[in-house]
């Protein structure tokens, strides 16, 4: 049997592999290993928070916001 995986610049798998919760700590070392700040400037930790922003009134589009907050080490 062959064993599939599905690529990371598919939109889809990028978000579920670091957008969900339990997926933290990958999250911090992607950003960390991208931004690639000064040692005590790393990203420490993140809080991943429903994407998904609800509309007020029927004619409003949907907004999704996917990340909302990180702390750096001081």
């Amino acid at each position: 049997m062959e064993t599939r995986w599905m690529k990371l610049y598919v939109d889809f798998a990028f978000k579920k592999l670091f957008g969900s919760r339990g997926n933290e700590r990958i999250l911090i070392a992607f950003l960390n290993a991208m931004l690639k700040p000064a040692p005590d400037k790393r990203i420490a930790g993140v809080t991943i928070l429903d994407k998904e922003m609800g509309r007020e009134y029927s004619e409003d589009k949907n907004a999704i916001l996917d990340i909302h907050w990180f702390s750096v080490v001081h």
